[in-house]
């Protein structure tokens, strides 16, 4: 009788319907945690990444406590001086018109050729 049962039809489609539907089920939660461990790595690398930032910001607010930051500051806004020291103020030249001071470069003043011609074909 009991191979009777296991050898019927009936027995064969419950079976393999059964078994269709917990391997579904089965692939549902292999796909789901292979997302949440992919997830996590994000995660984790999103902490590395925020970490490094972090020692990094500490690094800077450490150094904006030091007093040679606190020092550096003081001359470059308030125009301070240490005790001992004179300032020299330049006035701004005039071919400059009071223009940002940069990187002197070929391109600013142009070539020597253009020094030249300018010097001896001036116009009066």
């Amino acid at each position: 009788m009991r191979t009777g049962l296991i050898k019927s039809k009936f027995f064969i489609i419950t079976g393999s319907i059964l078994l269709i539907v917990f391997l579904s089920f089965l692939g549902r939660q292999i796909y789901q945690k292979y997302e949440i461990d992919r997830e996590i790595r994000g995660f984790e690398a999103e902490v590395a990444r925020l970490q490094s930032q972090n020692q990094d910001l500490t690094g800077l607010l450490e150094y904006f406590k030091t007093t040679a930051y606190k020092e550096r500051q003081a001359r470059l806004l308030l125009n301070l001086k240490k005790p001992g020291e004179f300032a020299v103020a330049l006035p701004a030249r005039e071919e400059d018109g009071g223009a940002e001071v940069g990187p002197k470069t070929a391109e600013t003043f142009g070539s020597n050729f253009q020094k030249w011609s300018e010097y001896f074909f001036k116009k009066f």
